[in-house]
């Protein structure tokens, strides 16, 4: 059975509490790195707008980074991920090689294509073309990273001689997110590393995703094995023998989950015991993904257990051998 390694997809709302500070997320880092974690993962929004009312918003994703690679010693830092038209790319290889250095080598640059129309509106950029304009990034990027200099020319964007100094000691890895067609052409040809989210208890979908990656980086002429495959889990850690009533406890806090099947809850969201959560993440390694991104699911949506983050951080490392 293959090997998986576990990171922690932060949130300033973990488990269904408000809004967490700068410190009380330091303490989770802390001890997720204490308990072994590959890496932990901060998200790259201005807002999130999801209905009527204020926009939720937490910290810029490079600053916070930043902050946690001064107050720790080994935990790998990544984006997950930065949304490309809110930085110029070689401003953005310039800030991941500065806190490359400064971290020891421990950053992840984590790019995606943006989804979130409504950041978009208020800031003013475009929002067309989106797939495009992150492929002329990632090519930029790479080159950027692999010769030190680019004079990149595409559509949306226009690079002459940019050299990026100085060196850190070891280069940056560029992961690319996506699922579509034209997404996968993108990192087939240019990522170190993927990331596929959010998932549950199936695997299946990773899998072909996976197999038709396997399949463009074949066509682009490099082996999967040049890319990281990485998979983005929820996952709700229940007590020993405890999913069961964590799914009731779901469906009594959610309207949204009442009339579903514990099984349909299950496609979406990994619950069960640390065994039962270690046994489906061995799933994902099986079908290829080499780092679960563990999430908790759904934010306040779901009951607080104040025990669940005790149970990922410790329990199921130990269940994952």
């Amino acid at each position: 059975m293959a090997a998986i390694e576990l990171g922690l997809f932060l949130s300033s709302q973990m488990q269904g509490q408000g809004s967490m500070s700068f410190q009380q997320l330091l303490e989770v880092v802390q001890r997720a790195e204490d308990g072994g974690f590959h890496s932990v993962w901060w998200p790259d929004h201005y807002f999130i707008r999801g209905g009527p009312g204020r926009p939720r918003g937490s910290y810029e994703c490079w600053t916070l980074l930043t902050a946690l690679a001064a107050r720790t010693s080994r935990i790998k830092l990544g984006s997950l991920v930065l949304c490309n038209t809110f930085r110029h790319p070689a401003i953005l290889a310039k800030q991941a090689n500065s806190l490359q250095d400064i971290s020891g080598g421990r950053v992840i640059l984590g790019l995606g294509s943006g989804w979130h129309e409504p950041e978009y509106q208020a800031l003013g950029l475009p929002f067309d073309h989106r797939v495009s304009r992150v492929n002329e990034s990632a090519a930029a990027l790479r080159e950027l990273f692999d010769t030190g200099t680019s004079s990149f020319e595409g559509r949306w964007l226009k690079l002459d001689d940019a050299v990026l100094t100085p060196e850190p000691a070891q280069k940056v890895p560029l992961w690319i997110a996506g699922s579509g067609p034209k997404m996968l052409d993108v990192v087939a040809r240019y990522a170190d590393g993927w990331n596929l989210a959010w998932f549950g208890g199936n695997p299946e979908r990773f899998a072909r995703k996976a197999a038709e990656l396997r399949e463009k980086a074949s066509t682009a002429g490099r082996s999967i094995d040049q890319i990281e495959l990485t998979v983005g889990v929820q996952a709700l850690v229940a007590p020993r023998g405890g999913g069961e009533q964590a799914i009731a406890a779901m469906k009594q806090a959610n309207p949204a989950l009442a009339q579903q099947s514990a099984e349909q809850i299950r496609q979406s969201v990994l619950v069960g015991d640390a065994g039962e959560v270690a046994a489906g993440l061995k799933q994902y390694a099986d079908a290829g993904a080499r780092l679960a991104i563990v999430a908790f699911p759904g934010l306040a949506a779901f009951p607080a257990d104040p025990g669940a983050l005790d149970r990922l951080l410790h329990e199921v490392p130990a269940a994952l051998g």
